[in-house]
């Protein structure tokens, strides 16, 4: 599986998300090799991600201060050792807000508060530098969220949904595909996902193969 170098600094990293290949890889760059890791490197990876996690969430944000319709909020999240799980309780669901048309749906995600959202993460490479040593990881299949909002007396459910594979072009109008995965460095810890879809009530917002910027990402230390 092809991943993409991070530098685990997303601040860093805004000004070229705004080109959606930009952080996901470079064509004009050298690829770096990645190693597999033994089992028992799996299990160091393991031991050295686990922990509790203080960082922020980078979403799509059409009236973002930057140029980059990139917006952040606070967040929390957790990582345990037995089972691999990536897990955060404080998500604010009205961030989704950005990502679809409809002004009634809009106020229902604006109503709601926090959600939960996990995942399991699974060690598969490292990437070793001049100076530096990641560890990457892939994420399972199929992720999303799902919550109920009360609005106005009225319960509404919503469910998004994270991508299991993703397309962009880069500058030589070739498609390259990339994969929802993570990365670890010195209690940095980088978690990237691409929205496909919101639904809500059974209305479904194609995020995928729209012009919204699909990239969600977490990002924080120990």
């Amino acid at each position: 599986m092809k991943k993409i170098k991070s530098n685990l600094f997303i601040l860093t990293c805004m000004a070229v998300i705004v080109s959606m290949t930009a952080c996901l890889g470079n064509d004009d760059e050298n690829d770096i090799p990645y190693e597999n890791l033994t089992p028992a490197e799996k299990k160091t990876a393991i031991q050295a991600i686990k922990g509790t996690y203080s960082g922020k969430v980078f979403f799509y944000n059409p009236y973002a201060t930057t140029t980059a319709e990139i917006d952040s909020a606070e967040v929390n999240w957790t990582v345990t050792e037995t089972d691999s799980l990536f897990q955060t309780n404080n998500i604010p669901v009205s961030i989704f807000a950005n990502y679809v048309d409809d002004m009634n749906h809009k106020n229902i995600l604006q109503a709601g508060g926090n959600v939960k959202f996990q995942t399991t993460v699974h060690p598969n490479n490292i990437e070793r530098t001049s100076d530096k040593v990641y560890y990457l990881f892939s994420l399972k299949d199929d992720n999303s969220l799902a919550t109920t909002i009360q609005h106005e007396g009225v319960p509404h459910s919503v469910t998004v949904n994270f991508a299991n594979i993703i397309y962009f072009y880069d500058s030589h109008n070739v498609s390259r595909a990339y994969f929802p995965y993570a990365d670890y460095w010195l209690n940095k810890f980088m978690l990237r996902l691409y929205v496909s879809s919101i639904v809500i009530d059974g209305f479904t917002y194609d995020i995928i193969n729209s012009q919204k910027i699909k990239t969600f990402t977490f990002s924080g230390t120990k």
